[in-house]
């Protein structure tokens, strides 16, 4: 077999590395053509599997992502949180989506939130008639029934109006109930070490799950942000800067008694 019979069998990849290898003789130019290839294939192998697998930063999804069988589908981006829910009707008034949650974590929780549920479920439905694709924002708190703080507020918002959950977390674990996640990096504070999920840091400046919610971005697809009374460090502190910094947003407060008042 001549070379150039050779070269036409092996493919454009072999042609090049032959080519490479022509000051060598006889079958020890395919002692170094060989392995070079099986490296070249193996390397194209794993980056067309990686195009596949990673959501890219066009917010484009794989089919792996899209699917919540084993949990929340993980979502990277905004774009790309729209692109996995997208709107199923065209005669929404607004085409803002996101409903910002705030509220009590399990440090003060809640009384009753049946009383809550009844004042909450009126206001969201009329969010509902603006734009009948909304989807549910919030800080991942997990549902409890015993210690009743958002994260059972949210699990009854969504079986009352049937509303997508978009967690916003800095952890893998959540409930079954929640359709999408979007993780953050944790900040950690440089003069205590401690690990801020969200709030403000000494500067101002917003980190965890409120730099990603309260983010102008974030904020100019919110058709409203709900508070449910939140007496919390993080959670009244968010209230106050969205209140404060972005006056055009529109805040739908409600009156919640807390479980423990310290």
């Amino acid at each position: 077999m001549g070379e150039g019979e050779g070269v036409e069998r092996g493919g454009f990849f072999e042609s090049l590395l032959f080519r490479s290898t022509r000051f060598g003789r006889g079958p020890d130019r395919r002692v170094l053509v060989k392995p070079l290839l099986v490296v070249v294939v193996v390397v194209v192998a794993m980056i067309r599997h990686f195009r596949r697998t990673c959501c890219i930063g066009s917010g484009i999804a794989s089919s792996q992502t899209a699917t919540k069988s084993n949990g929340p589908v993980r979502v990277s981006c905004l774009k790309n949180l729209f692109q996995l829910a997208p709107p199923t009707s065209s005669e929404s008034k607004s085409k803002k989506r996101l409903v910002l949650f705030l509220g009590n974590g399990p440090r003060f929780q809640y009384e009753n939130p049946d009383k809550i549920m009844d004042i909450l479920q009126g206001k969201l439905t009329n969010l509902k008639a603006e734009c009948q694709d909304l989807i549910g924002v919030y800080g991942g708190d997990t549902c409890i029934a015993e210690k009743p703080d958002l994260g059972v507020i949210m699990k009854r918002v969504k079986d009352a109006i049937n509303v997508p959950l978009c967690a916003v977390v800095g952890w893998d674990e959540l409930d079954n109930h929640v359709d999408f996640s979007y993780r953050y990096d944790i900040f950690k504070d440089k003069s205590s070490g401690r690990e801020l999920y969200g709030g403000f840091d000494e500067n101002g400046k917003p980190v965890g799950g409120t730099a990603v919610y309260m983010s102008p971005e974030w904020l100019s697809h919110t058709i409203a942000v709900v508070a449910v009374e939140p007496r919390g460090r993080v959670g009244s502190a968010e209230l106050s800067h969205v209140k404060t910094k972005y006056p055009g947003v529109r805040v739908i407060e409600v009156k919640a008694e807390p479980k423990f008042k310290k």
